[in-house]
């Protein structure tokens, strides 16, 4: 519903452009027959009612998607009217405007905005539709008692003045008080709208209406088309009447005239509408010359052209074969974990004025053109690749990462983040599959690899692109991929963890403390066990994801026990490297991450007492309340330092 509402919004503004282009032609084409207005009417309902349309280099459609179908996913909504003026106007140029959610935290406001304007625009449409049907149901009630007068064409007492009825088999009302010489021309223009199909034109022009209540061009549009109507119905009447005829007409104008009703879709009602204006076409009426109305249809097939045409898109845009090509890498640690830098900076002459910044849990950007400062794009824990390449082809490169998230279940998964759109989009399956980006250095382009979650196989490969507003790997369809494998080492090693955890309870549901010790332990010792010929840690980590996992799912109990072992002192080994890892993943999880100024710490003890000398200074600057809030992994080894 929400992607449609935005089409009906998008379509009305296309269809704004093209009634100001009408209002004014109606101007300029003065002498020209006044069907040719109702056919410029026609234009502008074929813009309103088509789906679809074809791109043309003679639009003279600014945008004809003013609104994004994925706005709701932007970091910082923008439009896109084709009229600078009007962007910079409405987008934001600085600070973080209240359409903007805050990345990590926040959801979209227009995730909640979209959906309740679109149920008010149904409202709305309601609420008309019932005005419609009331007012036909009313004057049914009111003709019921009509005696025919001919043919068609009855009369009734209870109406005020001419006019048609029904869509299939039209009826003409008229009142008694009509007098005999004014009969023949008040009957002539009811039939006259009948043949021009009039009865119909406008309960659909009213329907339109009802659809797109929300713009005002489209009520101007509804009034002028009434008034056209009757004008080009006055003047098919009146080409074959003499200059006595036409008085006799005018005075059958007046004598008719009734109160205008507002936004009526019916009835086509003789002395309804422009009363005046009306009497003034049929006294000066002259019949067109032939070039006069070949200029006015020329004129009209050029409005069809230029509006009922979408303007031609961005041609930069790539080629599936050229998509995702030349490709600019910042950093890759997948294969080296060991040698990740705690900071690094790049910046990319397409964005002037921006530094993109890296630390392990976040990829940030500090842009001198906007007056927040520095803003986080991308987090994880941590994150592990970052590449910039062009996948949308609007000329701008996106910033393309591998990272792990989550609690207890860490997955990889690749993010793509759109700094010139402000949106993302995340490839993943958790619990299922991983995917991690690597850069081809043959055809300088990024390939996803997938792995079944906590396995080492590859089970594919292949190129990274960008279609329909979704990123995708070629020749990957996760619903013919094969479930995750049952009863695997990985899953026994889990289960054989959680029967330890429930011996790790006592009856009552309270953790024993020695018990949890003990298997906090066992989980250490699991994933120090292999694979021995490595001195990597990650690589013993990435041989037991389940182990790892259930560290993570201990939560404080882990931090406690590890912050135990620091606290002694002398934790230089592949141990102390694992714990200050785990309790590291375990801070990010919470909100909280280390920052580390001094040179890379080369041991666990290391990592621990930079966390302490950081955890002191905190104390020094904010009360034990707000720290225990804002910080509580170093709120908790505070605590534990004061036993």
């Amino acid at each position: 519903m929400n992607e449609f509402f935005l089409q009906v919004i998008n379509r009305s503004i296309s269809a704004g452009w093209l009634i100001l282009a009408v209002v004014i032609l109606r101007l300029l084409l003065k002498r020209a027959p006044k069907w040719i207005n109702m056919l410029l009417w026609g234009i502008v309902a074929i813009r309103l009612l088509s789906p679809f349309s074809i791109e043309s280099v003679f639009s003279l459609i600014p945008s004809s998607e003013t609104i994004p179908a994925d706005i709701e996913r932007y970091a910082a909504p923008e439009i896109d009217s084709g009229i600078p003026v009007i962007d910079n106007l409405v987008n934001p140029d600085s600070g973080q405007p209240s359409l903007t959610p805050v990345p990590e935290f926040s959801a979209n406001p227009l995730q909640v905005w979209i959906p309740a304007a679109a149920v008010l625009w149904l409202a709305g449409i309601a609420v008309l539709l019932l005005y419609l049907a009331a007012s036909y149901w009313h004057l049914r009630r009111k003709v019921n008692t009509a005696v025919r007068y001919r043919d068609n064409i009855f009369q009734s007492e209870k109406v005020s003045s001419p006019f048609v009825l029904g869509m299939i088999r039209p009826r003409i009302y008229l009142p008694f008080q009509i007098r005999e010489g004014d009969m023949e021309h008040v009957i002539a223009h009811e039939q006259a709208h009948i043949r021009r199909r009039d009865h119909w034109w406008k309960p659909i022009g009213f329907v339109l209406l009802a659809i797109y209540w929300f713009h005002p061009l489209i009520w101007l549009a509804w009034f002028l088309l009434c008034r056209d109507i009757e004008l080009a119905c006055d003047e098919k009447v009146i080409k074959e009447l003499d200059s006595e005829q036409r008085a006799d007409y005018t005075q059958a104008l007046l004598a008719c005239s009734v109160r205008r009703r507002p936004a009526a879709a019916c009835p086509l009602a003789f002395g309804e509408v422009g009363i005046r204006k009306r009497v003034k076409s049929v006294m000066n009426y002259r019949k067109p010359g032939f070039w006069i109305v070949l200029i006015a249809v020329i004129v009209c097939a050029a409005v069809a052209v230029c509006f009922l045409t979408n303007p031609v898109r961005n041609q930069t845009a790539l080629s599936p074969d050229t998509q995702n090509a030349h490709v600019t890498e910042w950093f890759d640690y997948t294969g080296s974990p060991s040698g990740m830098e705690q900071e690094l900076t790049i910046e990319i002459p397409e964005f002037e004025g921006a530094v993109f910044s890296y630390i392990p849990e976040q990829i940030a950007v500090t842009d001198a053109s906007e007056a927040d400062g520095r803003r986080v794009l991308i987090t994880g824990m941590p994150i592990w690749n970052a590449y910039f390449c062009d996948l949308t082809g609007d000329g701008f490169p996106e910033i393309c990462a591998t990272l792990s998230f989550g609690s207890g279940l860490i997955d990889s998964r690749v993010v793509i983040f759109d700094y010139v759109g402000k949106a993302s989009y995340t490839l993943e399956d958790r619990g299922n599959y991983d995917f991690t980006l690597r850069m081809d250095e043959g055809e300088n382009c990024l390939y996803v690899d997938v792995q079944e979650y906590g396995s080492r196989e590859l089970l594919l490969s292949g190129r990274l692109t960008f279609d329909g507003g979704f990123i995708h790997v070629e020749g990957l369809d996760l619903e013919e991929m094969p479930d995750t494998l049952e009863g695997s080492a990985a899953q026994e090693e889990a289960g054989m963890q959680l029967e330890n955890q429930e011996q790790a309870t006592d009856q009552d549901g309270t953790q024993d403390t020695q018990n949890t010790e003990s298997v906090i332990a066992q989980l250490l010792d699991t994933i120090q066990s292999s694979p021995a010929e490595s001195s990597n840690p990650e690589d013993y980590i990435r041989e037991h994801p389940e182990a790892y996992e259930a560290l993570i799912e201990y939560g404080e109990d882990t931090l406690r026990y590890c912050f135990g072992e620091f606290l002694k002192g002398g934790r230089t080994d592949l141990r102390g490297w694992i714990m200050a890892d785990v309790c590291a993943q375990i801070m990010v999880s919470g909100g909280e991450a280390l920052v580390i100024d001094t040179p890379e710490p080369v041991t666990g003890q290391d990592w621990f007492e930079e966390l302490r000398s950081s955890a002191q200074r905190l104390s020094e600057q904010m009360p034990d309340e707000e720290l225990e809030r804002m910080y509580p992994v170093s709120w908790l080894l505070l605590e534990m330092m004061k036993e």
